[in-house]
């Protein structure tokens, strides 16, 4: 048995609201130092209770290059100290376009990354102004020359769909554009949310039209919003509906052997309390009984690529659409389900 750690990087620069997550744009770099130092404590903390070896670890939420260097060298030093990562773990981190440095990926290949998840997004221009980004083929560009000075050709691009505005058009571009290259492995389908995302009927079209495409191209949906050329499946998508999964940070929720737990989403009470359990922990309950049951459905949808969820167990009643309108994602069901059976 293994075990997947997730950790979030809440960081980004520029506007994030159509995530949907907890993130933090252009945040200081003395919180920033503060915040992964607090990471450091809570994978210290786990780590007694693994009992088994890491086999992959996630650095997920913002982007991994908003850590300058220096910073980012002791961070991932300390972490491999702290957890028991097994011989060829494999590793992830989201990164921004354009803002991969050098010396960022000299300290990610020292860790043994096996995968950068890009945040594409659109290679629309007007799309991308509505999201104040750069342009993503001219930022990947960049990108790909530190890419290929590293010998690293292995890549997960990550769209957004139902963008108001976006047309069948301008995906199907912004596919081609961004995906349909040699080292464009794997696909990530980001439903968009916020002020800038169109209804839950326009969000399935987009998404319908996607998918056909990557069908298409030879990409392989294995898990709602993934799709990879074979052989190039992410471990943490396998295991992380499943299996033995730890988040690290804010607004995560873990699952190990017969417990799930929620950290709550205030990253300053992370932060002050340098991630002590008993403060940070939202909830936590024993997976027995109807919960148990809640979470072998979830996992079974999972598993399957269903695109519809429908649970019901006692008052627990999780409805809605897990992959076209992406209204209901895991760790949101999973939320639901641990506020629903902690006494």
């Amino acid at each position: 048995m293994s075990c997947v750690i997730s950790v979030n990087i809440p960081f980004v620069t520029g506007r994030c609201d159509f995530y949907g997550r907890n993130l933090y744009p252009n945040t200081a770099p003395a919180v920033k130092h503060a915040y992964l130092d607090a990471l450091i404590a809570e994978a210290r903390s786990v780590s007694e209770d693994l009992g088994e070896p890491v086999s992959c670890v996630a650095f997920e939420g913002g982007a991994l290059g908003t850590i300058e260097p220096q910073k980012l060298r002791e961070f991932l030093s300390e972490l491999a100290s702290a957890l028991p990562l097994a011989d060829g773990c494999f590793v992830s981190a989201e990164v921004d376009p354009g803002l991969l440095s050098t010396a960022t990926m000299d300290e990610l290949l020292a860790f043994g990354i096996s995968v950068l998840r890009f945040h594409c997004l659109t290679s629309n221009s007007i799309e991308s102004e509505r999201l104040e980004r750069a342009g993503a083929v001219g930022e990947m560009a960049k990108s790909r020359i530190v890419l290929e000075s590293a010998g690293f050709f292995n890549i997960d691009a990550q769209i957004l769909v139902g963008l108001v505005g976006q047309t069948e058009k301008t995906v199907l571009k912004t596919l081609r554009e961004l995906v349909l290259s040699s080292d464009v492995n794997h696909c990530t389908l980001l439903p968009a949310r916020g002020s800038v995302a169109g209804d839950a009927v326009f969000a399935t079209e987009m998404f319908c039209v996607a998918s056909s495409f990557l069908k298409e191209h030879g990409f392989v949906q294995y898990a709602p919003l993934c799709f990879a050329k074979p052989g190039f499946e992410l471990a943490i998508e396998h295991v992380r509906k499943s299996g033995d999964v730890v988040g690290l940070g804010p607004s995560t929720v873990s699952h190990l052997g017969d417990l799930t737990w929620a950290n709550g989403g205030d990253i300053d009470a992370y932060i002050r309390s340098e991630a002590d359990p008993e403060v940070i922990t939202e909830s936590v309950v024993e997976i027995a009984g109807p919960l148990a049951s809640a979470q072998k459905e979830i996992s079974r949808l999972w598993q399957l690529g269903s695109t519809s969820l429908s649970v019901d167990f006692g008052n627990l009643v999780c409805e809605g659409r897990l992959t076209a309108q992406g209204c209901l994602d895991f760790d949101e069901v999973a939320r639901r389900i641990v506020a629903e059976f902690v006494e």
